[in-house]
Order: structure tokens, then C-alpha cells, then sequence
């Protein structure tokens, strides 16, 4: 993971230094947005668990259409049962600090298309049921959590962006059961 972020910390230095050399630009931003999860594996079926989504970008144009953002955000994943009819209920919540990084392909005024790759690590598990809090140890975990993304933005005008995204674990996030985080975001996106 070292090795990751300081490529990409070399990459953003260097193509800074080429955008004050060409006409390339260099923005930032910020992100709110709420999380529709699942975990596929844990036998709950559906987005069910809500979370948030909030942090801060960079973007640096490669040329007139295409675009590199860099993401780090506070990402809440998991899932939820809620059975009333059965008296049955379980949630796990998986909040999780988010690196991400996406060529971006600008098609029109309005439509924007991504796809990339991001590393979560995760700083706290919660499981419970209905009889109380259970010890998210129990399932071990994974620290960390390597996703595929897809998305596309709408521009709504010169600062403000609306984006869909939905994103899945490229590994297993817990030993045995093996299961993935499978999530989509709907964001609000601010460009300074």
C-alpha cells in the first residue's frame, strides 16, 4: 500500500508540474453522498444498508476529454436484515477510509463516464442482531478492501455534478464466510 500511494503521490506532482508547462488544468472538490450496500454472501439479498459517503478530490486533465481524478473519503458499507414478520434482525456497518483513483472520459457538456480502481481500509466493524451487539472478530474481517468502480457524472452546471457509481470488492472481506462488499453511491459533487 506504500508503494501505491506514493506512485500516485509522483504521478500527481508530475503532471502538476506538465499543467503549469501546457494547457492542462489541475481542480479540486468535494463529495457528499449516500451509500446503498450489501454484502453478497451473508444471505440478505438487496441495498438494504444505508450509509454515507463524504470526502475531498483532485482532478488533472489529460487533454480536452479525458481526466484523472484522485479521491480520499469517509465510506460507510455493510448490510441489513430487517424482517418484522419473522422478528428477525441483523446489520453489519463497515466504515471504511477510501482511496480511489479514476480516468474519467468527458463525452459531452453534461455526461462524464469512469472507471477505476480503489483500496478501503477499514477502522471499525459493528455487527448486531436481534438480541443485541455481536464481536464483528468473530468473522475476521480484512482489514483492507480492494474495489473495481464504475460511474458516470451529470454536469448540473460549472460547479455542481451528480454522480452514480457502484463498486465491488475485488477479494473476499472476510475469511470464511468468503463475501464481498457490493455497493452503489449516489453522490453530489462539488468543483471549486
Amino acid at each position: 500500500m506504500k508503494y501505491f500511494i506514493n506512485a500516485v503521490l509522483i504521478l500527481l506532482v508530475t503532471n502538476s508540474v506538465f499543467a503549469q508547462e501546457e494547457t492542462k488544468s489541475f481542480n479540486a472538490g468535494l463529495m457528499f453522498g449516500l451509500v446503498g450496500s450489501q454484502i453478497d454472501g451473508d444471505q440478505n439479498v438487496g441495498y438494504t444498508k444505508v450509509g454515507i459517503s463524504t470526502g475531498i478530490y483532485t482532478q488533472f486533465s489529460l487533454d480536452k476529454n479525458w481526466y484523472l481524478q484522485l479521491e480520499m473519503k469517509y465510506l460507510q458499507k455493510g448490510s441489513r436484515l430487517a424482517d418484522n414478520k419473522h422478528r428477525r434482525y441483523f446489520k453489519i456497518k463497515l466504515d471504511y477510509v477510501d482511496i480511489a483513483l479514476l480516468p474519467y472520459f468527458q463525452y459531452d457538456k453534461k455526461w462524464t463516464f469512469g472507471a477505476g480502481l480503489s483500496y478501503s481500509y477499514l477502522v471499525n466493524a459493528r455487527m448486531e442482531d436481534s438480541y443485541g451487539e455481536i464481536d464483528p472478530d468473530k468473522y475476521g474481517f480484512f482489514s483492507s478492501d480492494y474495489n473495481i468502480i464504475g460511474t458516470v457524472k451529470y454536469s448540473l452546471n460549472e460547479h455542481w455534478n451528480l454522480e452514480a457509481r457502484m463498486a465491488y470488492s475485488l477479494w473476499y472481506i472476510t475469511e470464511h464466510p468468503r463475501q464481498f462488499n457490493n455497493f452503489i453511491t449516489l453522490h453530489l459533487i462539488y468543483l471549486f
